[in-house]
Order: structure tokens, then C-alpha cells, then sequence
């Protein structure tokens, strides 16, 4: 990511709440880590089920999620806060590259999906670019938002 795309992403995130759902609690420290570096204000929880339960107590227009989890699936978890709330952003962590699950829950562009091919380190790297992508999407649906234009070469430096 370009240097100022990346401060752009920090403007844009700034105490924004965002709901993390992920079950492996290494890559839930680091992407935390890398979430608040970022400017979020970060809830965690460990599995689908704490995340519903999480999502019912806050306001989360974004929320990163795995897609593999023990007991309640990110699948799961994405169908009920889309009921919920359909104009929910949502990420997707996964390093499963062809799933028809996943593809069959996109709505419109309320949805980015990450795929996570090689390892930890690349997949938080890799999330500030769909946590950009993400931002704009909502700058773009929120009333009084600076509106963003991306162009073929990303966002405009600042």
C-alpha cells in the first residue's frame, strides 16, 4: 500500500468501531495489533457464537471475520448479521481460495473477501487493502462523508 493511501486508511478508521471474529488466538493478537495501528477500536471474540453475541451489544459498521471456526462458521455468523443489519460491511479471512458458500453470501458491495494464501504475516498485510476498500465503500453510503474517488492506480495520495 502506498504511503498515501496508508494515511488516508488511518484517517478514515479513526476511532471506528470494528467487530473481530477469529478463532486462532496468534493471528487474533496480531491482526488486532495491526487493526488498532490503524485506528480502529477493536472487539474481539473467539468463535461465530461470541460474535453474534458481541454484534447484538455494539454498533459495528465493519465487521472482520474468519471463515473456518469451530461450532458456529464465519458463514453463519455473516447470515445472521446480515439479517440483522444488511448495510454491515464485512471482510472475510480465509485461506480457502474456491468456496460456493462463500460466494453465495455476497451482497452487493457490502462484502470483500480476503483470501489469505500464505500464512499469517501476508494476511495482515494484505488486510489494509480490503480494510481500505472496505472504507471507502462506507464513506461512499454515509450522508456528509467526504466522498472518496479511486482510480485504476488506488486511492489519491495525501
Amino acid at each position: 500500500m502506498k504511503e498515501g493511501s496508508f494515511a488516508l486508511l488511518k484517517k478514515m478508521a479513526q476511532g471506528m468501531p470494528v467487530l473481530f471474529v477469529e478463532d486462532d488466538p496468534r493471528f487474533r493478537r496480531q491482526t488486532r495489533s495491526r487493526l488498532e495501528d490503524l485506528g480502529f477500536v477493536v472487539t474481539t471474540a473467539n468463535d461465530g457464537w461470541e460474535g453474534s453475541l458481541a454484534f447484538d451489544r455494539g454498533s459495528y459498521p465493519l465487521v472482520v471475520t474468519d471463515y473456518e471456526m469451530p461450532g458456529r462458521s464465519g458463514v453463519e455468523l455473516i447470515r445472521d448479521i446480515r439479517k440483522r443489519s444488511p448495510s454491515t460491511h464485512i471482510i472475510i479471512l480465509t485461506s480457502l481460495e474456491r468456496n460456493e458458500e462463500v460466494k453465495g453470501i455476497f451482497h452487493g458491495d457490502l462484502m470483500v473477501y480476503l483470501v489469505a494464501k500464505s500464512g499469517i504475516e501476508r494476511a495482515v498485510v494484505g488486510l489494509d487493502d480490503a480494510v481500505f476498500m472496505a472504507l471507502a465503500r462506507i464513506s461512499l453510503t454515509k450522508p456528509g462523508h467526504e466522498k472518496l474517488r479511486i482510480g485504476p492506480d488506488g486511492p489519491p495520495a495525501t
